[in-house]
């Protein structure tokens, strides 16, 4: 259960991060792949973001409550499970998130392991395969429109 100081906190987690603005990179606008990358510290001489002229700079006053840092918005420490043994070590106090490298069969094992324990799972979708479809070839139609005449069915024979 989340304590009401950790509610609290989760709170002002949320406000501070509503307010938190974009940090881009210098240049992003200009070379894409620069965009992606995220922040980094402006080093340049003549550079108005370092200068404090241009922009938002990341500074600890956009950070979370220590008590709260690193934790779910559902106010529980996340904990990556690979495998059934992995699970078994888990406390309720914590949320479960599948490894993303874990197969679809032992997915559903860890899925329903983690129901009968009564965990919070983040990511229980399971991909379920599509039968594949065998094409059927289409008749194509004839001059007469698809019915074969008695001389047509003869002259085959």
């Amino acid at each position: 259960m989340i304590m009401a100081d950790t509610k609290k906190d989760l709170e002002v987690r949320k406000a501070i991060k509503g307010k938190k603005p974009d940090f881009p990179r210098t240049d992003a606008n200009k070379i894409k792949r620069l965009s992606r990358s995220g922040w980094r510290r402006a080093k340049g001489r003549d550079n108005k973001i370092r200068r404090r002229l241009r922009g938002a700079r990341p500074s600890p006053s956009y950070g979370s409550p220590k008590a709260v840092c690193g934790m779910h918005p559902r106010g529980m420490f996340e904990v990556i499970v690979y495998n059934l043994k992995d699970l078994a070590d888990v406390g309720k106090e914590v949320a479960v998130r599948i490894a993303a490298t874990v197969g679809n069969r032992k997915k559903i094992g860890v899925v329903r392991e983690a129901k009968k324990q009564g965990l919070h799972i983040l990511n229980p979708r399971i991909r379920v395969k599509k039968p594949k479809e065998t094409k059927k070839e289409e008749k194509k139609p004839t001059k007469d429109g698809g019915k074969k005449s008695a001389e047509a069915k003869d002259k085959k024979k």
